[in-house]
């Protein structure tokens, strides 16, 4: 997988561009591809713009895979979190609880 494939596949995701940079520039929170000499590196720039290289890879492909399987990841935890539970008792999704405990 390379770069492009890469965007393809976010793409498909429907990850927010803003969220990552494929050609290593610096953006103000996200995923960074960025290549050095030899290596892949995969960077995270947190909320208050500090930088960690959370992997180093030896080939673009694998970096490549790194970075979607995060956000396939993300994506997941995303969709499950705003799904509405099914409920077997009747109730409506969103009702009330019966009792609230204070």
């Amino acid at each position: 997988m390379d770069k492009e494939q890469l965007k393809h596949e976010l793409d498909f995701l429907k990850i927010d561009p803003r969220m990552y940079n494929l050609e290593g520039s610096i953006c103000k929170t996200g995923t960074i591809l960025y290549k050095s000499q030899n290596t892949w590196e995969v960077i995270h720039i947190g909320d208050k713009g500090e930088q960690k290289i959370a992997e180093i890879f030896n080939s673009e492909n694998d970096a490549c895979l790194y970075i979607l399987d995060e956000f396939t990841e993300y994506k997941k935890i995303l969709d499950s979190d705003f799904k509405p539970q099914s409920s077997k008792t009747g109730k409506n999704i969103g009702d009330l609880p019966d009792v609230i405990n204070l």
